[in-house]
């Protein structure tokens, strides 16, 4: 191993806290494991092409970056407004019954005289599974007193 390989590996296990062997592996048969920062470095001493084109991609990286926080943050900023919108919370009504069966209906639905009907133990924590992007209306719910009673239904 080159000394300046070997100075580099040192550098890079103080860096991060890491023994030398957890930087590198190489099993029986023959197959060796760098880390990344390990590996760039011997594509780059192994290839001229691929040193360029990391130093051009880093390079471009640098000289965008400012450009680029800007642009996840605009996306970061889109997807908050986009799950405010969609993705709100309902308001949850506590239901002390348990082991219930139960109709209920969207503002939508409700329009086109659609119904769902179901069974739950827990009938508050059954209609927090249901679509997010709509208010689900309890129209009808009974409580069967024992889930055997309840899946006789």
């Amino acid at each position: 191993m080159l000394e300046s390989t070997q100075i580099a590996i040192e550098i890079l296990s103080n860096h991060l806290k890491l023994k030398q062997q957890e930087l590198m592996n190489i099993s029986n048969e023959g197959d060796i494991w760098l880390h990344p920062v390990l590996a760039i470095s011997l594509g780059q001493w192994i290839s001229p092409h691929f040193m360029i084109q990391s130093c051009m991609w880093l390079t471009s990286f640098l000289l965008n970056y400012d450009e680029t926080k800007k642009q996840i943050d605009d996306v970061k900023c889109e997807i908050s407004t986009l799950k405010n919108i969609y993705a709100k919370k309902q308001p949850r009504t506590n239901f002390p019954e348990k082991n219930v069966v139960y109709i209920i209906t969207t503002a939508d639905l409700l329009s086109q005289r659609i119904y769902i009907i179901g069974k739950a133990q827990d009938l508050k924590a059954r209609l927090s599974t249901y679509n997010k992007t709509c208010e689900h209306q309890v129209i009808y719910y009974k409580s069967c007193g024992t889930v055997e009673n309840m899946k006789m239904v």
